[in-house]
């Protein structure tokens, strides 16, 4: 039996982490949970056993038994599980990070090779083009094309059940109506301005729309200055009914019984993508600057395998949006590469824990 520990920070962080924790739990390993950030929030309230972690990564070793091996998230500040990655290398202990999203963390977080890990698992082929081309030297085949364990569990969704949940909700019918479906996923910043960039790209169709507007874990802690805005533009939607937030429903089951997704460059795409949905990212010459190039990328790596339509202003939201509502079959043409890049099979978290158990040494 291995000792693991698995440390995770953001709530995406989480998500990718999480499925892997439990499957090398479901083998028979040893693994403590090591939670900072939204991270702690979420894991008290899914009420699981976890370990928090302060801002200081040496003091763990201090009263947790020393791991076989290191599984960290690639998290905005780097944080804990990073920090721990030149303590554990001196150690000889093997440290894998793990990539929520293409790209994540790389250049800024996670640039100088002081951290970088003995391996490191990506979503696909592309994933591990952008490794390479931002840690220069590092060894290729220490990048492992794993998939995303986030995404496993849009294998068993149920959507009998989702479906029925929806009628439940709404047996006069009132709120859905036979109208499309909007999902449209909040991040940080610019969330309020691309809110209202869609409403009025919705206010402009002949006909009516539901729009589910959701609000990212950290909006009002983490962009307090967005929240008015964002309650503005919700005011001005007059083109359909309106839901603020997912209750009931996960954003996962929004997503699936959704006919359309909007975001900037938010992982709900991706979620949208796994699902065959049709998918925009509202990327204006601004947000590509502070969400993307600032960040060391170059492209969104969703539009560059051709899984989501882009929408650089609002004349191109507006064209996309009534091609999506009004043109039959495959609208954004984005079908074909979604199933080509985005396959599901519910083995990701496996793949990971193959290779965090393929480095320990016996």
């Amino acid at each position: 039996m291995a000792r693991i520990w698995a440390v995770m920070k953001d709530p995406g962080g989480h998500n990718a982490v999480w499925p892997v924790s439990e499957e090398l739990k479901r083998r028979g390993h040893e693994v403590f949970d090591i939670a900072t950030g939204t991270a702690v929030k979420i894991l008290m309230e899914k009420k699981q056993l976890f370990i928090e972690a302060g801002k200081e990564a040496g003091y763990l070793l201090e009263w947790l038994d020393t791991p076989d091996a290191l599984l960290t998230s690639m998290c905005s500040e780097g944080g804990v599980g990073r920090d721990l990655i030149p303590i554990m290398r001196d150690m000889n202990i093997p440290t894998i990070t793990l990539q929520d999203y293409w790209g994540g963390a790389l250049k800024v977080e996670f640039g100088d090779n002081t951290y970088w890990p003995d391996a490191i698992c990506v979503p696909d082929e592309l994933g591990k083009e952008m490794v390479l081309d931002a840690w220069q030297g590092y060894n290729p085949s220490h990048v492992c094309v794993t998939g995303q364990p986030a995404f496993d569990k849009l294998f068993y969704l149920d959507y009998v059940t989702i479906a029925k949940k929806m009628a439940d909700c709404d047996p006069h019918r009132k709120l859905f109506c036979g109208s499309p479906i909007v999902v449209y996923a909040g991040q940080l910043r610019h969330s309020a301005a691309t809110l209202r960039a869609l409403i009025e790209a919705l206010n402009n169709l002949p006909d009516p729309a539901v729009l589910v507007a959701l609000q990212h874990p950290r909006f009002k802690d983490n962009a307090p200055d967005e929240v008015a805005p964002w309650e503005l533009a919700c005011e001005e939607f007059k083109n359909g009914r309106l839901v603020k937030g997912s209750a009931p429903f996960s954003t996962d089951e929004w997503v699936a019984a959704s006919d359309l997704v909007v975001s900037m460059t938010s992982t709900v795409l991706a979620t949208g993508a796994y699902l065959r949905k049709e998918c925009i990212a509202y990327l204006s010459p601004e947000i590509f600057e502070s969400e993307l190039a600032a960040n060391g990328f170059k492209f969104l790596p969703m539009a560059k395998v051709g899984a989501c339509a882009v929408a650089e202003n609002q004349d191109q939201l507006n064209q996309l949006v009534s091609k999506v509502r009004y043109v039959l079959g495959d609208p954004l043409a984005i079908r074909r590469n979604q199933e080509k890049y985005f396959k599901l099979d519910g083995q990701n978290a496996s793949r990971v824990a193959d290779v965090v158990l393929g480095l320990i040494k016996t």
